[in-house]
């Protein structure tokens, strides 16, 4: 009896341990993940400058990706004002007022006051802007093609439990960062790292 418990315990912590690696490797897939969704944004910003350098796309000048992504708001949310912005790009106040002034200066949005709102600035795309967001729409789609292209294999029973799980990491994701934000001296004290 004392032996087959003995084997129980031993299966059970083997079992544990390969659970373990595996949700490891999980993560450490994610993280691969995030990294090649960065280098589609890093390539869609160098994409901008050669357009920009190579005369064709001069109309689109140098263009940051955080420039490229504040335009794509505008045109998705337009009219939209600073505090809009704000809550949808995840930047600071400030952040969004110096990207709206390099903007507002290479001729690619224009602000607008809306009737009854005479404190608010609101953003509309010119036709300068709006040429930068098709580039940047035509870039994503052709990224979001490959993706489709590369999920299209699998059972859709499959594809609804893959997107169960995105939910469920993108949730974790979020609270994680939430508890990381107001609570983060307490998470490097807890693992013994003491910053300066």
């Amino acid at each position: 009896m004392l032996a087959q418990r003995a084997g129980e315990g031993a299966t059970m912590r083997k079992t544990d341990e390969s659970r373990e690696l595996t949700l490891q490797k999980t993560f450490n897939g994610l993280t691969a993940l995030t990294q090649r969704f960065a280098e589609v944004d890093t390539l869609m910003g160098q994409v901008f400058k050669q357009l920009a350098g190579s005369g064709a796309g001069g109309a689109l000048c140098e263009l940051s990706l955080a420039e490229v992504h504040f335009l794509a708001a505008v045109g998705e949310f337009a009219p939209i004002n600073g505090a809009m912005l704000t809550r949808k790009l995840g930047l600071t106040k400030g952040g969004v007022s110096k990207i709206a002034n390099r903007l507002l200066g290479k001729g690619m949005v224009e602000s607008e006051k809306i009737e009854g709102n005479r404190k608010a600035q609101f953003f509309a795309l010119t036709e300068a802007g709006k040429r930068a967001c098709r580039v940047h729409a035509a870039l994503h789609e052709a990224a979001r093609e490959k993706i489709i292209d590369s999920l299209s294999s699998y059972r859709d029973a499959e594809i609804s439990l893959f997107n169960s799980i995105l939910h469920d990491i993108s949730s974790a994701v979020e609270k994680s960062s939430s508890d990381i934000r107001n609570n983060f001296r307490k998470h490097l004290d807890k693992r013994g790292v003491h910053p300066g």
